[in-house]
């Protein structure tokens, strides 16, 4: 038997609840067998109830966690941003969207010596040019194999 425990960040795997602590759920038989073996679960109704969720839905998962990793390290230099745009055609329409941008948005574009993918300025001008999350990627991967 092994007992889970609310933490203040998640649940918690302990072999026996310590005095005092709460809430906990008891887990045995397969499902215990199926945590302790490593498999991911969930917990839904309000941690009442463990669930386990199916390959599909743990490949999703981990995509999405790679992307989200991936968009976080996306770092492209000044210039590498302008030419993925020019290479594009996308420069002349991105610098007329900063051209209509509050005054901090026309600063970071003409000063930034970097941009990120996942910066407030990168996702206004994207929406400016109606272009999709996976196009920034594209955008940003392309920007990357750039040198000078």
């Amino acid at each position: 038997m092994i007992y889970l425990f609310k933490d203040g960040i998640g649940y918690q795997q302990f072999p026996e609840p310590a005095p005092g602590s709460s809430p906990y759920l008891e887990v045995t038989g397969t499902t215990e067998q199926r945590i302790l073996n490593g498999d991911r679960y969930r917990l839904v109704s309000n941690g009442e109830v463990i669930e386990f969720p199916t390959q599909a839905e743990i490949d999703a998962e981990d995509a999405a966690a790679a992307l989200a990793a991936e968009r976080a390290s996306m770092v492209v230099s000044r210039f590498q941003a302008r030419a993925a745009l020019l290479q594009n055609n996308l420069l002349d329409t991105a610098s007329g969207a900063i051209a209509q941008a509050d005054a901090m948005s026309q600063l970071a574009w003409e000063d930034a010596q970097e941009f990120r993918r996942n910066s407030p300025l990168v996702n206004s001008i994207g929406g400016a040019l109606s272009l999709t999350d996976e196009q920034l990627d594209d955008l940003f991967r392309l920007a990357q194999t750039i040198e000078v």
